[in-house]
């Protein structure tokens, strides 16, 4: 009886004690990214779910001063896929929400972040060393800045919600070999985005569907984009863009449509005041 007791309190105070083990790893692991460097502040464990929660993960870029991370997200849960067991497959599940992932054009190469410089893979792999099956983005954005620029720059897409499955690509969880992703999100909160893409990741020559479309973008909106770059003012305008592109047996077919429709544009002469000189 009481080496039963014992046992319960012992276990109680390893479960007590887990999260900060496993935070502690957490935080080591995102240490040894090239060029970035992660924390985490808290960590949440479901023994029976087989998961773990990530609290307010950020990615900074460690060699320039960036006032942005590269990479936040409020909450990860990364899991077992349960019903994949019973498939004889040992496969996993992801869950970003609220992530935000900001571009930065800098003045120059070492002052910009786009994570092409570091493998976020390894890390990931380390987190959760078994293959992922399902990937979710609950209320997601993506940002592209230039806050060098005058005006400095901010584009960006909202309220993302993307959801693939079968990214294993395996006949033992699914009746097909192809991974499916959908997306929904808003361009600069009011454009419509929504794109569907099939693929299968593993085939010798490239097999796939992708259907995209962007609705009801207002121009104007994009104004400090186009002062920056393209020297102009846009006045009134939207801007619509739909594909649908595929790819088999080695063969492309599909379109692309961009769309402007009601576009006034006024050029801007930077330097004078001479209404002449604008005209």
């Amino acid at each position: 009886m009481l080496f039963r007791s014992g046992f319960i309190a012992l276990l109680v105070i390893a479960r007590l004690i887990l999260p900060y083990v496993v935070k502690t790893y957490v935080n080591n692991t995102l240490a040894t990214m090239d060029g970035y460097h992660g924390h985490v502040d808290d960590i949440t464990i479901s023994l029976w779910r087989g998961a773990y929660g990530i609290v307010s993960l950020n990615i900074e870029k460690t060699d320039a001063q960036i006032p942005v991370p590269f990479i936040s997200v409020a909450m990860i849960d990364l899991s077992i896929e349960w019903a994949a067991i019973f498939h004889g497959s040992l496969v996993g599940a992801v869950t970003f929400n609220d992530m935000k992932i900001n571009f930065v054009e800098g003045a120059t190469k070492k002052e910009s972040q786009n994570g092409a410089d570091a493998n976020f893979l390894i890390p990931l792999k380390k987190l959760f060393p078994f293959q992922f099956n399902k990937f979710d983005v609950n209320n997601g954005e993506i940002h592209f800045q230039n806050l060098n620029a005058k005006p400095p720059v901010d584009i960006h897409v909202d309220e993302l919600q993307i959801h693939a499955v079968n990214l294993t690509n395996s006949e033992h969880l699914s009746k097909t070999l192809v991974a499916t992703i959908d997306a929904t999100g808003k361009a600069m909160h009011v454009g419509a985005l929504q794109g569907h893409l099939e693929i299968d990741p593993y085939a010798e020559k490239p097999l796939f569907k992708l259907a995209f479309q962007l609705t009801g973008m207002q121009l104007k909106l994009l104004n400090d984009f186009f002062h920056s770059y393209a020297y102009v003012d846009v006045d009134r305008g939207t801007f619509q863009f739909a594909t649908e592109l595929s790819a088999s047996h080695g063969k492309f077919d599909g379109y692309v449509k961009p769309l402007f429709h009601d576009m006034h544009v006024l050029p801007i002469v930077k330097g004078t005041n001479n209404p002449l000189k604008v005209v």
